[in-house]
């Protein structure tokens, strides 16, 4: 909001758009909205709006006091709505066909749903170029604890005027450290070949690695945080980097998970993986060994 509101303190063209009522503002899903429907729709979801910073989770309304101090115009605000509320159909003009826009997620709150998480306890993590654990609280947020970083409270989703509230922490090395590996060292052919070696590799040897290439998010929140792979010596193979990099993925999903454990002071009931890196028989069957133990 307040870089929004410099551009418009600074730049006449921008401000005269405001004036002029030719300047809205809003997320990625507002600006899909607009598009879907001719302009006819400006509006975001409790899901989407979280991601501003001004949004109140409890009272599912804009934080107006803080976002009017950032010196932002309030009535530039898309609407707020439920995941299940948006009320607009497709411009025909635009798709050749006029059909309900019936509904708008962000992304890691959609994967919840779609790995079903759809009560309290119930979660998710997602592979990707890195890695998201979403888990369900239920109608009552479970605020972040001093001490832990990087968790954070939100909606899961809103339907029917009810929030169920979730809690989210993130890494950012899962799959980028293993193209890192293949495509830019060429240490091995594809992810798949890490997998096989990792397997042939024993538990817990001597090599290690902490996959810290874009910094540590969830429970340090150490950005400037650099990554480390150690332990070597000549008799390390590329099956004990293999399974290195293997293990030091699968204990940074086991921070995030112990950061949400402990925000929520509870167990969890039930994690559901997804994700093109939970592809990896050998990566799961070591995240399932580790949270086992744990």
């Amino acid at each position: 909001f307040y870089w929004a509101a410099r551009q418009i303190a600074e730049h006449p063209e921008v401000a005269a758009a405001a004036r002029e009522g030719r300047l809205v503002f809003g997320t990625v899903d507002t600006w899909l909205i607009w598009q879907l429907t001719g302009g006819a729709v400006h509006a975001t979801s409790a899901t989407n709006a979280c991601s501003t910073g001004g949004y109140l989770l409890e009272r599912h309304a804009w934080d107006e006091e803080w976002i009017a101090h950032q010196g932002f115009p309030l009535e530039l605000l898309p609407d707020l709505l439920g995941d299940d509320e948006i009320d607009g159909r497709t411009d025909e003009a635009l798709l050749g066909i006029s059909v309900p826009v019936a509904a708008t997620m962000g992304d890691q709150h959609a994967a919840l749903i779609a790995l079903g998480g759809l009560a309290a306890g119930r979660g998710m993590c997602v592979y990707g170029t890195g890695a998201f654990v979403d888990v369900a609280t239920g109608e009552h947020p479970a605020l972040p604890r001093p001490g832990i970083s990087g968790v954070l409270a939100q909606p899961g989703w809103r339907q029917g005027g009810v929030t169920q509230f979730s809690l989210e922490a993130y890494c950012s090395t899962t799959g980028s450290a293993l193209r890192w590996l293949c495509d830019d060292l060429g240490f091995f052919a594809s992810p798949a070949e890490i997998g096989e070696l990792a397997l042939k590799a024993p538990a817990n040897g001597s090599a290690w690695f902490v996959p810290a290439l874009a910094g540590i998010r969830t429970p340090s929140w150490r950005p400037n945080a650099t990554a480390a792979l150690t332990g070597l010596s000549l008799a390390t193979t590329r099956a004990d980097i293999a399974r290195a990099v293997m293990e030091g993925i699968a204990h940074s999903v086991c921070d995030l998970i112990d950061g949400v454990r402990d925000t929520m002071r509870a167990p969890f009931g039930q994690l559901r993986v997804g994700g093109g890196v939970s592809g990896s028989d050998a990566l799961m069957q070591i995240q399932a060994c580790l949270l086992y133990t744990s």
